[in-house]
């Protein structure tokens, strides 16, 4: 089992150490065998890489950012209908709002590692750090990052920053934050950031590896079973909750089931329970808040919904944390530094991707 794992899984995967799991689904006699048409489709065919099953997705995390359609008036295109981010847009945001975008200063920088990411191919072993675009990208995302490292490490106010939520969080908490932007008066709005892939995606926190030799299949088969069954999800994503507490339901941490029916339990739960303590908490102090009986509307609720139910692409968490902190680290904070120009960090940049692909 790989839980939130920095091992480089994204290239053990591609070297034969895992077995095909479909293999043991396939020989399964019993008179529950498990089907995956009852999961997630998107997160579970995740797991299919060159057409061979090389893990089972357990539990994944959207990758979010939460802002208000007010925050963003001046740019139409985001303020709609659209769930996705590009560099490009996150590059506009920063120009035209001077704030600080993120509330934490390396969130930032997280995206540019990201950006230089979806360039790498594992796969393939092919990297493009040559296209244009990209090297465009990357110099206005410095400046941004630049920007908000002015913070220099201190707790920033909430009217200080933009986006109210950036990462990953827990449906309960995603639903409470909801919940706050559209008491304050406003239309709560959903984004996804720039990731590896165009469209919507998220985090597989949780996955099952077999070892190529395990000699246990069935002992294996059974606790896949386990690990997928409705009670292990709902335990597992906090889908049986009686109520909302923000000090103890984040525990469930940024978990979402794979199990369909599970996964409408949550919306569910979210639609039917109060998020009151949540906005005592937030608004302790305020007298201008009535803070009993908060609770999702039907369009906000679908609004959550809708985003989540959109997600087509997952990946393992952290699959390239091997290769950012251990290969690029050092030349792309010099590059963040101002210690090597641009064309010196791509230069570099080909040089050690090279040597990890081909290693």
């Amino acid at each position: 089992l790989i839980s939130q794992t920095n091992v480089p899984m994204e290239k053990l995967v591609t070297q034969n150490i895992f077995m095909d799991i479909n293999s043991i689904l396939e020989s399964d006699t019993s008179s529950n065998p498990l089907n995956l048409i009852e999961y997630n489709q998107y997160v579970m065919d995740a797991g299919i890489v060159g057409g061979k099953r090389y893990f089972i997705p357990t539990s994944y995390s959207p990758d979010v950012v939460v802002a208000s359609c007010e925050d963003l008036a001046e740019i139409s295109d985001i303020a709609g209908t659209s769930q996705q981010l590009t560099y490009s847009d996150i590059v506009l945001i920063s120009e035209k709002y001077k704030s600080y975008l993120f509330s934490e200063d390396n969130f930032a920088k997280s995206i540019f590692y990201t950006c230089i990411d979806g360039q790498v191919d594992t796969d393939a072993k092919t990297a493009d750090f040559d296209d244009r675009e990209f090297i465009e990208t990357l110099d206005s995302l410095k400046g941004i990052v630049d920007s908000d490292n002015n913070a220099g490490g201190r707790y920033l106010q909430r009217d200080e920053y933009l986006f109210s939520m950036d990462g990953r969080y827990s449906i309960f908490d995603l639903a409470a934050e909801v919940c706050r932007i559209s008491e304050l008066g406003e239309t709560p709005l959903i984004l996804n950031l720039p990731t590896l892939h165009n469209g919507t995606s998220a985090q597989i926190n949780d996955a099952i590896f077999i070892n190529e030799n395990c000699k246990n299949k069935e002992v294996a088969l059974q606790f896949i079973k386990f690990a997928l069954s409705e009670k292990t999800q709902s335990n597992m994503t906090g889908a049986d909750i009686i109520e909302y507490n923000p000090n103890v339901s984040g525990g469930f941490g940024q978990s979402y089931p794979v199990h369909n029916e599970v996964m409408d339990k949550l919306f569910e739960k979210c639609s039917s329970i109060s998020f009151d303590k949540a906005f005592a908490e937030s608004y302790q102090d305020s007298l201008d808040i009535n803070t009993s009986n908060i609770r999702l509307s039907a369009e906000d609720a679908e609004h959550l919904r809708k985003y989540i139910e959109n997600i087509r692409n997952f990946s393992l968490h952290n699959a390239y944390s091997n290769y950012n902190d251990k290969v690029i680290n050092s030349i792309t904070e010099d590059y963040l530094s101002s210690k090597i120009s641009l064309p010196q960090f791509i230069e570099r940049l080909k040089a050690v991707t090279d040597i990890y692909l081909n290693e």
